[in-house]
């Protein structure tokens, strides 16, 4: 086992939904940090499964192939060293509305144990 790959994967903090100016929540970015042994960022292997779960509606879901180079490459934010995941929400919700909204996070690698994480999401207007 190489000591310097992914050990550890969570949905980080930076995750957030994003609202326009008058206060619609249209999309959400969810980021995905990797740490290694040391506690090190680190980029990613295996395969990803993430849920943006909107109370009410269906999960919104997208599968991340980490071992693919070219996807890897696609939604890796070199800037904060993490994954960057978009997110449309249709029809949009109204930012100041009580709707719960998580990201669910499911990481599997070759053989060692399953990983999840969920975190729930807040609105940042956008500037």
């Amino acid at each position: 086992m190489y000591p310097y790959g992914p050990d550890k994967a969570e949905v980080h903090t930076l995750s957030r939904l994003q609202s326009d100016g008058s206060g619609i929540v249209h999309g959400a970015v969810v980021f995905i940090e990797f740490r290694d042994l040391d506690g090190e960022t680190c980029r990613g292997v295996g395969e990803v499964e993430l849920a943006l779960v909107v109370s009410g509606r269906e999960p919104y879901s997208k599968r991340l192939q980490l071992d693919n180079t070219g996807e890897n490459i696609a939604v890796w934010n070199r800037a904060v060293r993490m994954y960057e995941v978009p997110f449309t929400i249709d029809p949009p919700l109204k930012a100041d509305s009580p709707t719960a909204v998580r990201a669910d996070l499911k990481w599997t690698c070759g053989t060692k144990p399953v990983v999840t994480d969920s975190v729930q999401l807040a609105a940042v207007p956008a500037q």
